[in-house]
């Protein structure tokens, strides 16, 4: 009897020690029980739960760093940790869309904005060769107008910044999308 009771309490020990390193935060122990009884079965899922809550950790340290590619597995429909994790990846998942479309809404408003720029400048530079060919007693209005076009060209050269500048935030959004996360 003595030995089979120094048996158990040698495998409660291995139990409680690790249970113990799990109330730390230490994941990586396992009590690793060969036993076929009841103290076996403990063991066995104290182990499973530690290595499911070690690779939860590591989920979620994948979501922090913007790896939104895993499959989160749901290992049934009470599982809080897992269902919660496949919630924020899918809710992330859908922002990082969100996020991208309206940067491509921003890239195609620039390119509007810049496309009348370029008329708008055109149309400047325009009127001020024509105004030139006018009198003498119009050169006032020339120099003026020659103004405008200079405003046009450097509006037109911002647009084109401006456009170059979202072109450049779509490609590293399409590129980088962890970066929003």
């Amino acid at each position: 009897v003595l030995c089979v009771n120094l048996s158990m309490v040698r495998a409660l020990r291995k139990i409680t020690n690790v249970m113990v390193r799990i109330a730390q935060g230490d994941l990586g122990g396992r009590a690793g029980l060969k036993r076929k009884d009841e103290l076996g079965s403990l063991a066995l899922a104290m182990d499973a739960f530690s290595y499911d809550l070690e690779r939860s950790i590591r989920l979620q340290e994948a979501i922090g760093t913007g790896d939104l590619s895993m499959d989160v597995q749901v290992r049934s429909e009470n599982d809080q940790v897992n269902n919660a994790l496949k919630g924020m990846v899918e809710n992330m998942r859908g922002l990082v869309g969100a996020v991208g479309r309206v940067v491509d809404n921003i890239a195609r408003g620039s390119g509007q904005v810049s496309e009348s720029g370029q008329a708008l400048s055109q149309g400047a530079t325009q009127q001020a060769a024509s105004l030139e060919q006018i009198s003498g007693s119009m050169g006032a209005m020339a120099a003026q107008v020659k103004t405008n076009a200079e405003n046009a060209t450097q509006a037109d050269v911002l647009s084109n910044d401006s456009k170059d500048a979202a072109q450049a935030g779509v490609r590293y959004s399409i590129e980088n999308p962890h970066a929003y996360v």
